[in-house]
């Protein structure tokens, strides 16, 4: 079995570089495809520490795109990696963060997926009522941020900026009428899932061709709208089963939280990938 692991990352290069030995060491049929943030800037000697074999597995996504969070650029990112990825033949591609960490071995991955039905799509689709941030006009799409306790300042000039993008939508909405849905009604789920080659191809070419109408500018978090939509459009419906990734939140929090040895002890058995590390915080998934 070819696994593909397309990494979308932008820090943490020491903790990336041993994700990717974790990854490839003992599977030379395996490859990375690595998008990273074009907004930084790699150290010189990073992936120095590998060998030769794995390195030439290793694929960096050229040209990069500056990624903002919650922007359009994420969905640019992913769009890029599942092109590098699509260029070989593989069995599943799998898209993680950089801060990512495999919670079992290699086998048994590859056991779960051959005990999986034919063609599964490892992908979680939520209950959530999002679509509004596919169809209203969000004019603060690019300045979007994680959530940060707020100075009174910033406070208010994240409220009128808001305003704003609200009046700015009802103008439009009158003017233009709704935004067109040319996937059908917009799912939701999470960016990080494990896709057959098929239904990668049909998540990247849904991409580009709304990348390429321009449908994209304007929305909010448009990553976690696509892959879903396109897949149900495509009537990949009844493949699609659970993503196999352990995420965390804190109460409040929109971003995951970074996981420590007491969720490690607590993780799903089941579970592929958790959902983020950082070694300086807590390196015992180093261990897995």
């Amino acid at each position: 079995m070819r696994l593909v692991y397309a990494i979308l990352a932008h820090d943490a290069f020491d903790q990336l570089e041993r994700l990717i030995h974790r990854l490839l060491a003992n599977a030379p049929e395996d490859r990375v495809c690595l998008h990273i943030d074009a907004k930084v800037t790699p150290p010189t000697d990073f992936l120095a520490g590998l060998s030769d074999a794995i390195r030439a597995r290793v694929t960096i996504v050229s040209p990069a795109i500056a990624v903002y969070w919650a922007h359009w650029s994420q969905t640019v990112a992913v769009a890029r990696l599942l092109d590098a990825a699509l260029a070989e033949p593989f069995d599943l591609v799998h898209v993680i963060s950089g801060r990512d960490w495999p919670l079992c071995s290699r086998t048994q991955m590859v056991a779960a997926i051959a005990a999986a039905p034919p063609g599964a799509c490892f992908m979680d689709i939520r209950d959530d009522d999002l679509a509004w941030r596919m169809n209203d006009w969000c004019f603060i799409d690019r300045h979007l941020r994680p959530r940060a306790d707020p100075t009174p300042l910033s406070w208010r000039i994240a409220v009128a900026r808001s305003r704003i993008s609200g009046w700015g939508n009802r103008q439009m909405q009158r003017w233009r009428g709704p935004r067109p849905e040319p996937l059908g009604p917009w799912a939701t789920g999470w960016t990080w899932w494990s896709l057959p080659m098929d239904a990668a191809a049909v998540v990247r070419d849904a991409t580009s061709g709304l990348m390429a109408s321009g449908r994209l500018r304007y929305t909010q978090a448009s990553d976690e709208h696509i892959a879903p939509t396109a897949l149900l459009a495509a009537g990949f419906g009844d493949r699609i089963v659970p993503s196999r990734r352990m995420v965390r939140f804190a109460p409040g929090e929109w971003s995951p939280k970074t996981l420590t040895r007491a969720d490690l002890e607590a993780r799903p058995s089941d579970a592929w990938f958790g959902r983020k590390f950082d070694q300086s915080v807590d390196p015992a998934f180093l261990d897995l």
